[in-house]
């Protein structure tokens, strides 16, 4: 049983990670409710998970060096600036409207 995850979340990973055994109490879907503002931009049916499209291939980065040098030489992790980018324009707009949104999901 998890508490930290929306359901939806962990439901996706159940799913795809831990053969449907991890679980979610059902008050969490009731008291996290997807904000209604957001379904007509991104519309999925009875989820709150939602994959944005980033386009191009190959946009990822490995073991590549920051500009104060204390990148990431040598590590094996990766990065997405598209990505990245993305998400930051994604909480800006959000952000930048006045939706009544108190802040917890």
């Amino acid at each position: 049983v998890q508490y930290r995850m929306h359901p939806s979340i962990a439901a996706f990973s159940s799913a795809v990670f831990y053969n449907e055994l991890l679980t979610s109490p059902s008050t969490l879907t009731k008291l996290r409710q997807f904000p209604s503002h957001l379904n007509s931009n991104y519309p999925a049916a009875e989820t709150s998970v939602r994959f944005i499209r980033v386009g191009g291939r190959d946009n990822e980065a490995k073991g590549e060096i920051s500009e104060s040098g204390s990148g990431l030489l040598g590590s094996s992790s990766y990065r997405n600036h598209a990505e990245a980018e993305t998400v930051v324009e994604l909480l800006k707009s959000l952000l930048a409207k006045d939706t009544g949104f108190d802040g917890s999901v």
